[in-house]
């Protein structure tokens, strides 16, 4: 009898801890300090000369430098540098409200192969539910390596179809992981559906990592479907000479019609290139910017 019970009791070991991992949550680029509860998000991004990871406090200073630094935000968001404060209040908002509570759109900090920190990306919440709105910065002596591209093409191959399952419980079980998966159902309370991201036309080796990595021109939000400014073929002296057209568009006083396009909206165009374009105004600053989207976001 004794050798009997024995012998129950470690078949039920067994079976416990059989059961227990197969609820624990595995994956190669999210883990968490707590999973049952959904509490302290981790992400890593392997490549051979670069990897990406969650916010860290000593990773502050780069990105102090980055958003101080005029000639890099010359080609960022509305083109405005930042202050040290506005920059460690958004920090500390990723580290504690977005993966402290463990959800995945909060900033990563790109470092090269000797542990060097020089990229900022941001796969934070869209203007729709659903979407999240991809940017992505580097200090300028990382110009021109094709870091940004490479990153990129990390996130949307990789990070974005594994946040776009984690927010169905695709591979996942309900009960034991579903407080993952309502962390990863964080774009407006909904799972992942498509990413956008945007870039002044002027602004070339940006817009060109996202056309690269198979980003499309924004049709979300249109405020017309028809071509209303076509460039082909057209030669201007440069793009922000374009982008200076452009904004004649936008004001009565400059532009040829006395209805001009307003600022905000979204607008079909066609380039020097002859390629479809969408773009808006930024509603505050003198500033042009091309919308992009990426939908398919499992395809790979």
């Amino acid at each position: 009898m004794a050798a009997f019970l024995k012998k129950l009791i470690f078949s039920i070991s067994i079976l416990f801890i059989t059961t227990a991992n197969a609820s624990q949550f595995t994956s190669e680029i999210f883990s968490y300090d707590d999973y049952v509860n959904a509490k302290g998000l981790h992400v890593t991004l392997n490549e051979d000369n670069w990897y990406a990871e969650d916010i860290k406090p000593d990773h502050l200073q780069l990105h102090i430098n980055l958003f101080g630094n005029s000639t890099v935000m010359a080609g960022f968001a509305d083109g405005q540098i930042r202050s040290a404060e506005s920059v460690i209040a958004r920090v500390k908002n990723s580290i504690e409200e977005r993966f402290g509570k463990g959800s995945p759109h909060g900033l990563l900090t790109v470092l090269d192969e000797e542990k060097q920190p020089f990229m900022h990306v941001v796969a934070g919440g869209g203007d729709r539910p659903g979407t999240s709105e991809l940017a992505y910065a580097m200090l300028p002596e990382y110009w021109g390596k094709k870091y940004g591209e490479k990153v990129v093409t990390k996130i949307v191959q990789e990070w974005a179809p594994a946040v776009y399952k984690i927010g169905r419980g695709i591979g996942l079980e309900s009960n034991a992981h579903a407080n993952i998966i309502k962390a990863f159902q964080c774009f407006d309370s909904k799972p992942l559906e498509q990413i956008d991201a945007t870039a002044s036309p002027s602004n070339i080796a940006s817009w060109k990592i996202l056309v690269k990595t198979g980003f499309e021109a924004a049709k979300c939000n249109l405020e017309s479907t028809e071509i209303i400014i076509d460039y082909d073929h057209k030669e201007f002296e440069s793009l922000t000479t374009m982008e200076a057209e452009l904004l004649k568009l936008f004001d009565i006083a400059k532009s040829n019609t006395d209805q001009p396009l307003v600022p905000g909206k979204r607008y079909y165009m066609i380039d020097p290139e002859g390629q479809l374009r969408t773009i808006s105004k930024h509603t505050k600053w003198e500033r042009m910017k091309y919308h992009f989207e990426k939908k398919n976001l499992c395809q790979f």
